[in-house]
Order: structure tokens, then sequence, then C-alpha cells
């Protein structure tokens, strides 16, 4: 049975910090990721930073909506 090579593009890739300060405080932090994966986490930043200046623009023009008005009902039959 033969099997198919690894896709470069499902391949996950491993990063891994160490943080020390002084002798007693130690931080390691360990991530892995597929490039598809980093690939659709840059689309979902760019779309929230895309949104960002729309939202910012309408607060700056200051145009509210009216206050909302209670419907009048007709009066009751009897």
């Amino acid at each position: 049975m033969p099997t198919d090579p690894p896709n470069a593009l499902s391949t996950p890739q491993t990063a891994r910090a160490t943080l020390r300060v002084g002798d007693r405080f130690v931080m390691e932090a360990e991530a892995r990721a597929t490039p598809l994966g980093l690939f659709a986490v840059g689309g979902l930043v760019a779309a929230i930073l895309l949104a960002i200046p729309p939202i910012v623009r309408a607060k700056r023009a200051g145009k509210a909506l009216p206050p909302a008005q209670t419907p009048r009902l007709p009066p009751p039959r009897h």
C-alpha cells in the first residue's frame, strides 16, 4: 500500500520560547500550526483590521438614530 508524501501545507510547524528571569521565574511556551492555519488566522486578522475604519468613521460622523417612538394603539372597541 503506497503512502502519499506529506503535503507541505498541512505539515505542522513548531515554535518554542523560554523566558528566564533570575533563578526562580521560568516561562516556557510552545506553539504548533500548519501553514494553512496561519493563512486562515491572517485572513481573520485582516478582516478585523479592515472592519475598524468604518466603525471609527461612523462614530466620528455623530449621526445618531432618532429616538425610538412608542407605537400608538387604537382605542379598544367595546
